[in-house]
Formats: structure tokens, C-alpha cells, sequence
């Protein structure tokens, strides 16, 4: 599964981001069951155990020479609690780690970034893995297809929500 954020020229950077997984969808509970430590994350990613890292990612910049890009992998819960969460862990002209946290919504389960930093961001690409952190429940070529719930709050202040269909490839 593929997803991307674009934005345009002038746009307000992402200070949060909330995305959920449409019913057709679910969390892996075999890829959360055994998380990455915080500490190992923080220090290097890379150095957590393969089945924790789910995905790639990678984040564009009109203010970056070139591309940030890294893993994406399945962290311990928070210290308060709750599910496992993303770990998205950037490399380029600039380092960049993110925390995630899984939310419950009367929409379903997803994951929230928030406090983003205030950088502009032209794309950001998210890939997980087949067999990875998320699952189909239902068959994806099957009408109508899947839709996003998105909730986005710009560091200007404005928030955009919205039902994001998704574009599902290999059915014919």
C-alpha cells in the first residue's frame, strides 16, 4: 500500500496529519505484536529487528537540494500507553525523525502525526510492504473502492478533512 501527501506552492506546511484505514483495511496484529524499542529507534533505526520495519518513506522539499528518505518502522507504545506506533526515520541533506501514535475513531483505527515540523513539504510518500503492517479484509478490486477519512491542520491554522477515495492497482 502506497500513499501520498502533495502539496503546492504556497500551501501551509503539515503541522498534523490524521489518516484512518477504511473498513476494507485493518492493522496487522502479527507486525505490532513485536515493536522496535524507543531507545533503538532514536539511536538507529536500522538497528531494529526486520519484521519491525514495515515500509519506506520519503519527503520532498523546495527547500531541500534532494529527497529525504528511510525506513518505516513499528515502535513501542508511548509511555502512557495504548498501541504500538509508526516510526518514520528520514535521511538526506536533513535527519528527520517522526513518531506517530495509532488513534481509534468512530471512523476506525489509524495514525496521527502530530507537531510536525514547520518545513515545507512538495510530497510525501509512504510505502508498506506486502504481508506488512496493513491488511486487506475484503477483496480491494470489489466496487466501491476504499475511502481514506484524512484530517490535515496546517501550521497557518487551517484544518482540511476530507473522505480520500483510493486508486487500487493490479485488478483488471
Amino acid at each position: 500500500m502506497t500513499t501520498l501527501i502533495a502539496q503546492d506552492d504556497g500551501e501551509a506546511g503539515l503541522k498534523d496529519a490524521q489518516v484512518i484505514l477504511p473498513p476494507a483495511l485493518a492493522p496487522n496484529s502479527v507486525a505490532l505484536a513485536q515493536p522496535c524499542s524507543a531507545a533503538q529507534f532514536r539511536s538507529d533505526s536500522s538497528a531494529c529487528p526486520a519484521k519491525t520495519i514495515v515500509g519506506t518513506a520519503s519527503a520532498t522539499s523546495p527547500d531541500l537540494p534532494a529527497a529525504l528518505s528511510g525506513r518505516v518502522v513499528v515502535v513501542v507504545p508511548p509511555p502512557s500507553g495504548g498501541f504500538p506506533r509508526l516510526g518514520v526515520d528520514l535521511h538526506g541533506p536533513l535527519a528527520l525523525q517522526l513518531l506517530g501514535n495509532f488513534v481509534a475513531t468512530s471512523s476506525g483505527l489509524g495514525q496521527e502525526f502530530a507537531g510536525l515540523p514547520d518545513i515545507p513539504i512538495s510530497a510525501f510518500l509512504l510505502h508498506f510492504k506486502a504481508g506488512g503492517l496493513v491488511v486487506a479484509d475484503q477483496n480491494l478490486c470489489q466496487p466501491p473502492a476504499p475511502v481514506f477519512p484524512i484530517t490535515f491542520g496546517g501550521w497557518n491554522g487551517a484544518t482540511q478533512t476530507s473522505n480520500v477515495a483510493t486508486i487500487v492497482q493490479g485488478c483488471s
